[in-house]
């Protein structure tokens, strides 16, 4: 049995701001005139979120009509609270003969529902009815996820590298619902009861995992360009606003994005401490080579606002092919049982004598139901991969990914 998996071309767009002028007689700066020999970069999210509702709804109605006097009495009372935390922590590490690229997420979910209510109804006094109910639902998932990219060259642009990928998702849930409707009729001599009772209440539980794993060869190298596109957004912005006055020589802008490569890698882990030492050695050194004299307040925030917001997308430039084997995985269990019990009576009283009363109908059902699936699939696959970077200018990036999956012969258990 084969398979064979293939994802699209894609092409994918960014705009930026208009190219800077460079001297005649100087080579044009651009996003990949600057290749660092190190990147390394951390970025952490926390999200969280708590939902607290509740519902209490009261009401007491008497018509009052000529020959129909009929009261109505009902109550609701919903409560209801959400639980959601996730974090995502995103790990980038790249030298010339090595590379290293981590991304992990853990998310917990957590919901409670509540919900009672019962209703009375009487009317003329030959008919009235009362009802309750009362349910409970609770659940919760835990979801765990860890892809890996690493890769080490073995000669110039020849490199080994292992991709890795997985998810974990686990979830319960349990349920009761409980509910009683009694109606009663009355004539001159019986008055008649029907109740019915209904318990329902079941719990599961899911588990599903995926670990898929490729070993790869390949050629080629890709590039963060950042560092260039950050410089030039500097210069382009400062000279806007009147800060710069002539155009920067290729060797200074090569000097000015060094200085952001090496502040940006020395305090990645804890940049916005540093940040301040970081925007005040660009400052510094664009005085320094004479292209301004005094930046002022205004100057400032703008080199601090480009190191914050700028560029607003990766600009990567370079290409890669690889490929290889892989090894897929995947479990997968369903485990849950539900229970449905249900009576129905029917009741006569007489009404000169309430002591007397005879069961006219009476049913009782239970049903239930266990269920359990599990499965473990493998699927061996080759694995090619490709792709391609380059900035066409400041206004447009280029990118293309090509991946192709055959798959081999699977086998579950």
């Amino acid at each position: 049995m084969c398979r064979i998996k293939s994802s699209s071309l894609l092409l994918s767009v960014f705009i930026v701001v208009l190219a800077i002028g460079t001297h005649a007689d100087e080579p044009q700066f651009r996003v990949n005139s600057f290749i660092p020999e190190k990147f390394a970069d951390m970025q952490l999210f926390v999200n969280g979120n708590f939902n607290l509702s509740g519902n209490n709804n009261n009401s007491d109605i008497i018509y009052s009509t000529e020959g129909s006097h009929p009261d109505r009495q009902s109550k609701d009372d919903n409560d209801r609270q959400s639980v959601s935390l996730s974090t995502q922590l995103k790990t980038r590490y790249e030298t010339i003969p090595k590379y290293f690229h981590s991304g992990s997420s853990l998310r917990f979910k957590f919901n409670n529902s509540d919900r009672s209510s019962s209703r009375s109804y009487i009317k003329d006094f030959d008919y009235s009815n009362f009802e309750i109910i009362d349910q409970d639902e609770h659940n919760y998932e835990i979801n765990f996820a860890q892809n890996i990219d690493a890769g080490l060259y073995t000669a110039k642009d020849f490199f080994m590298s292992l991709i890795g990928r997985a998810n974990i998702n686990y979830s319960e849930g349990t349920a009761e619902s409980y509910e009683l409707d009694s109606n009663s009729y009355f004539n001159d001599t019986y008055k008649f009861i029907n109740i019915g009772h209904s318990l329902y209440n079941y719990d599961n539980s899911v588990e599903d995992y995926y670990i898929d794993a490729e070993l790869l060869y390949g050629y080629g190298r890709v590039y963060n360009g950042v560092y260039a596109a950050t410089a030039m957004y500097m210069i382009d912005e400062l000279k806007k606003a009147g800060y710069i006055d002539k155009e920067p020589s290729y060797p200074q802008m090569i000097e000015m994005t060094d200085i952001i490569y090496q502040y940006r890698l020395k305090y990645y882990d804890d940049r916005r401490i540093h940040r301040i030492e970081a925007l005040t050695a660009v400052g510094e050194y664009l005085q320094q080579q004479g292209l301004a004299d005094d930046f002022g307040t205004g100057g400032q925030l703008i080199i601090q606002d480009v190191w914050d917001y700028f560029p607003r997308t990766s600009r990567y430039f370079g290409f890669k092919f690889r490929a290889g084997i892989g090894y897929n995985y995947v479990h997968r269990k369903r485990d849950g049982n539900s229970k449905n019990h249900y009576r129905s009576l029917d009741l006569r009283q007489e009404i000169a004598d309430p002591e007397i009363i005879d069961t006219i109908y009476y049913n009782d059902n239970e049903y239930s139901t266990d269920y359990f699936n599990e499965l473990d699939t493998k699927w061996p696959f080759i694995s090619v991969r490709a792709e391609y970077y380059r900035p066409l200018n400041r206004k447009w990036q280029l990118n293309l990914n090509y991946q192709l999956q055959y798959y081999l012969d699977s086998k579950s258990s």
